[in-house]
């Protein structure tokens, strides 16, 4: 009888321990990315990079394929860095990861690095419905298609006469 009640102490132990460690791996502070936004043009190959996370947490931000492409500690409960590595032009997925304590957390954003240079007279204009960008200028109106960026191609540009 009396080893079946240390048996049952014990558990109870163990479970106040576990739950102990529950409790303390929730309250590390979750990884955003607050910049670039989601579908952000990036008109720089090495954008910077900031958000908000645990503070002392390591935190490393990756392309696609997996290249780190910077890291810093956050602070305060935020962080930032600029991207070592230049970025090719296209629409890309960027990966943040947060390390702390043991437990690893993660956010991802898409965004859009075009390094292109814009002609003088030419201002960007917002990415219209259908995919299209649009640039406005000197009477003249050329809209590009993005879905052939992301297949590595050079988009094609279609040429038209402003309406006056």
């Amino acid at each position: 009888m009396r080893t079946r009640i240390l048996f049952a102490a014990a558990a109870l132990v163990a479970v106040g321990t576990v739950l102990g460690t529950a409790s303390a791996a929730s309250a590390v502070s979750e990884v955003t990315i607050t910049s670039p936004s989601p579908g952000a043009i990036e008109r720089t190959s090495t954008p910077v990079f900031r958000g908000t996370g645990q503070s002392d947490a390591t935190i490393t931000v990756y392309d696609r394929e997996g290249t780190v492409l910077c890291s810093a500690r956050a602070s305060a409960g935020s962080w930032s860095c600029r991207s070592a590595q230049p970025m090719g032009d296209g629409s890309t997925i960027v990966t943040v990861e947060q390390q702390v304590w043991g437990a690893v957390d993660r956010a991802t954003v898409p965004i859009v690095i075009d390094t292109r240079e814009v002609p003088d007279g030419f201002p960007l204009a917002e990415i219209a419905a259908g995919g299209f960008l649009v640039l406005l200028g000197a009477g003249v109106a050329v809209t590009t298609a993005l879905h052939t960026r992301r297949r590595g191609r050079r988009p094609a540009a279609e040429v038209s006469e402003a309406a006056s």
